[in-house]
């Protein structure tokens, strides 16, 4: 359409290029115009997307196709998976996907994006459905014409599709990674599936909020949360899990599909806001893999051409990987360096340690030491006294956090951005990472290591002078509502302290 679009794929070990200071300068605008002007690629045509929140991730509404930007995130990404760039409307892909008579299911049938496709695309070819409780079997036609169908077991054989959407769907299913297996099962070798979920780019792992007991019944882990549903309008519908990438990556994988993140952007597309991701799985073909496709395979789902675009995308692919294959072996190189000068070091210092160890096992100091680490290794009854007498001695507690969540105050109202302060340390190792979420939202790291002489006087020795944590977080994208912020610091040994408060998004 000769419109700009900004993507990138997500990698966490390499550095964005997301220019987050010009998305903000344009949502700014937008928010305070209420509305810009692009196009839509859905339709391919000119138009006005209006604003009328900051949540712009589900907002800037096309005036012609009542699209909303996620919607056209994905079809920027289902444009790559099929042509090899990011910049086809939707019309041109299902006018490709007509002529190669190629399957699509999506497993929706109210929004914008539903409508373009159920208008468009030849009707055998299209298969759609809702999800309309446990009272009802999957492929049982419920109300006006859509059928059934829970993702966690469909009623579609295997290999049945070419092309499956999901939007904001995945989150709302109790058994997440048995839905993206039955994906899997029913997409065909070389098919491509394309879908969006409340996302934590960073994050260690899925964040699991609710699950279903052997009883049935619901068990939640976190602070209940409900997205806005068109099939229960009232009642809304509960949020199950938020997905992390390395959880996602390696789920896919291990279910042979190639699996990546896209990140985009684009004022012109209407497409705003940090948090433009889509992730896109194509299955590999069997026995062969991505790189061992036949000629006729390979163009199930591209286009002419496709053949030596994809060609060259896995040519870049294996240069990128040789290089960071190159890039580790350096690594591991300089790291076994650093550790033989350690072994040497340590080889040195320990002909000294049997002569300093009998010294101070034979001291007083070393029998009371002996004594109040047994104090320390007692029952969970007797640990009070222990951290009162390590206290009082001005001693560390080895597996003793300490610490407070001073700002924002149990309760803030919060608008544009987050001030994110206090102080920890921990008795049994380094602080090394200081994190803040909002909700299911990944707001970012928090810098650690200010200078509180004030927290020094009060804790006594073992307290680090440099343990104070500060961080201003714009809040870009969260949903307003009360929400839960959680400061999730973690030591070098690894173990994790939390602390948390209800705030308020305006």
């Amino acid at each position: 359409m000769g419109v700009p679009v900004f993507f990138e794929d997500f990698d966490p070990a390499q550095p964005s290029l997301f220019d987050l200071q010009l998305d903000k300068e344009v949502s700014a605008l937008a928010l305070e115009r209420r509305s810009i002007r692009g196009f839509c690629n859905l339709s391919a045509t000119e138009t006005d997307f209006s604003v009328t929140s900051d949540n712009l991730r589900e907002d800037l509404v096309a005036g012609s196709t009542q699209s909303i930007n996620r919607h056209r995130q994905v079809v920027c990404a289902l444009s790559l998976a099929v042509f090899g760039r990011p910049y086809a409307s939707l019309a041109e892909i299902v006018e490709h996907v007509n002529r190669r008579a190629l399957r699509v299911y999506i497993a929706e049938a109210n929004s914008a994006l539903f409508l373009f496709l159920k208008r468009r695309l030849n009707p055998d070819l299209f298969a759609f459905s809702e999800y309309f409780g446990d009272g009802h079997r999957s492929g049982e036609v419920v109300a006006d014409g859509i059928a059934h169908q829970d993702l966690q077991r469909t009623s579609f054989d295997d290999e049945t599709f070419d092309i499956v959407l999901t939007c904001e769907v995945f989150e709302h299913i109790p058994d997440a990674p048995r839905a993206e297996r039955e994906v899997v099962r029913i997409l065909k070798p070389g098919g491509v599936y394309c879908f969006t979920v409340p996302f934590i780019p960073h994050g260690e792992s899925d964040q699991v909020l609710a699950e279903v007991g052997p009883d049935g019944e619901i068990r939640h882990l976190a602070e209940p949360e409900y997205h806005g549903d068109p099939i229960r309008p009232e009642e809304g519908i509960l949020v199950f899990r938020v997905f992390a990438f390395r959880d996602l990556r390696r789920r896919f994988e291990s279910l042979g599909c190639r699996f990546t993140t896209y990140r985009f952007w684009s004022s012109s597309l209407g497409i705003l806001g940090d948090n433009g991701w889509v992730h896109v799985v194509r299955k590999n073909f069997k026995g062969g893999g991505v790189a061992g496709e036949s000629r006729a395979e390979a163009r199930r789902v591209g286009g002419p051409g496709e053949e030596v675009t994809g060609m060259r995308e896995r040519l870049s692919e294996a240069a990128k990987h040789t290089r960071q294959l190159e890039d580790a072996l350096s690594d591991a190189r300089a790291e076994l360096a650093r550790e033989q000068v350690a072994l040497s070091c340590a080889e040195r210092q320990l002909a000294k340690r049997d002569e300093v160890l009998s010294r101070i096992r034979a001291s007083h100091t070393w029998r009371l030491a002996c004594a109040l680490r047994r104090l320390q290794g007692m029952a969970d009854g007797l640990r009070p006294l222990s951290r009162r007498i390590g206290r009082r001695l001005h001693l560390p507690l080895a597996d003793d956090f300490r610490g407070a969540l001073e700002s924002p105050a149990e309760g803030a109202r919060l608008s544009k951005e987050l001030k994110v302060e206090g102080w920890v340390f921990s008795g049994g190792g380094q602080v090394t990472r200081v994190e803040a979420f909002l909700g299911g939202d990944y707001l970012g790291a928090v810098g650690y290591g200010t200078e509180r002489p004030d927290v020094a006087a009060a804790q006594g020795p073992q307290a680090p002078a440099a343990c104070g944590f500060v961080e201003l977080l714009p809040l870009v994208g969260v949903r307003p509502g009360p929400a839960r912020l959680t400061v999730r610091v973690v030591d070098e040994r690894g173990r994790e302290q939390r602390y948390e408060r209800m705030v308020v998004v305006k």
